[in-house]
């Protein structure tokens, strides 16, 4: 399988994004059943994960760069360009669906904290939507 930067970019990114997540709302819940009123190890664990994140995109895409960096100097085309578009317009509508459930399950419960991380979900699945979509018209071409 020959793929272009671009797309083994996309799927650190995606990669990336599902595994930290994973871990972070795993380690999330139990916190948020046993010690509702402490944000500050909620704090501290997303500061961690975010950090954990950040390290380990960087570390991925300088591989990658470093490995194809005729293509990663290159930039992004046009194809690439509007592959970003759709996958921004359908990370657009998922986070718009999910934000809109937040808001729903908001007037049914008052935990500030799990409606915040019922948003930070939301956010992450639409990242999550989006290099998917990216991935999907790599693959089948635009």
């Amino acid at each position: 399988m020959n793929l272009s930067f671009q797309e083994k970019s996309t799927w650190v990114s995606l990669v990336t994004t599902v595994v930290v997540s994973a871990i972070y709302f795993s380690k999330v819940y139990p916190i948020l059943k046993l010690e509702p009123g402490n944000p500050v190890g909620l704090v501290k664990l997303f500061v961690g994960m975010t950090i954990l994140y950040i390290l380990i995109s960087a570390v991925l895409h300088s591989v990658l760069a470093i490995h194809k960096h005729k293509e990663a100097a290159a930039g992004a085309d046009e194809r690439d360009k509007l592959i970003e578009l759709k996958a921004f317009r359908n990370a657009y509508f998922a986070l718009i669906f999910g934000l809109f459930h937040v808001g729903a399950y908001a007037f049914f419960h008052t935990s500030t904290a799990v409606i915040i991380h019922l948003a930070l979900a939301a956010f992450v699945l639409s990242q999550i939507v989006g290099y998917i979509t990216q991935i999907y018209h790599y693959r089948r071409g635009v």
